[in-house]
């Protein structure tokens, strides 16, 4: 009849335009949980590495220069691999729904980083003000490193390098990371 016959691989009609209209399904409890705990480890590795970082335990450091890399990188590398799989999920199925587009996205993922994120960065600008010259860096706060921070510019260049933290919140570099 020169036209195709709309059957699926497996031969049943009418299956594969259901799978097309749904290309992602939900995660199971399991694998949601599997996730979170993958992400938890991930988060813990790198907290790890940083407070033995500060603590100079040269076994670790022998152990860390030996693999050319720490349990510092290969938890972040962990953590953004995980989080862009469950973002990208995510937002994938809502797509895929019909409900979602880059608006709702992105507002979604400035409340949901900003929630925190505004608090904790107050928080450290006062304590960045009120110690100022003491034990925090000396230039700490700034105009130009409260903007580059609040608009989490810092580290991206031209507007700021990894040193624009403020001195509380050495990690924020990755927030802009997090869209």
């Amino acid at each position: 009849s020169g036209q195709a016959n709309p059957q699926s691989c497996n031969g049943r009609p009418g299956r594969e335009k259901a799978h097309m209209d749904r290309p992602f399904r939900d995660l199971t409890p399991a694998q949601s949980y599997f996730c979170d705990v993958l992400r938890f480890l991930a988060a813990l590795a790198v907290a790890v590495h940083h407070s033995l970082d500060r603590v100079e335990i040269e076994s670790y450091h022998a152990f860390s220069r030996s693999f050319h890399t720490n349990l510092g990188t290969i938890g972040v590398m962990a953590f953004f691999l995980l989080s862009g799989f469950l973002i990208a999920h995510t937002a994938g199925r809502k797509a895929s729904r019909g409900i979602y587009s880059f608006k709702p996205y992105f507002v979604e993922r400035t409340v949901r980083i900003y929630l925190v994120y505004l608090p904790a960065l107050l928080v450290a600008a006062s304590v960045s003000v009120i110690f100022h010259g003491r034990s925090i860096e000396p230039d700490a706060m700034t105009i130009e490193r409260f903007a580059t921070n609040l608009f989490m510019l810092q580290g991206v260049p031209p507007f700021g390098e990894h040193a624009m933290n403020f001195a509380l919140m050495g990690p924020s570099w990755t927030l802009n990371y997090e869209y």
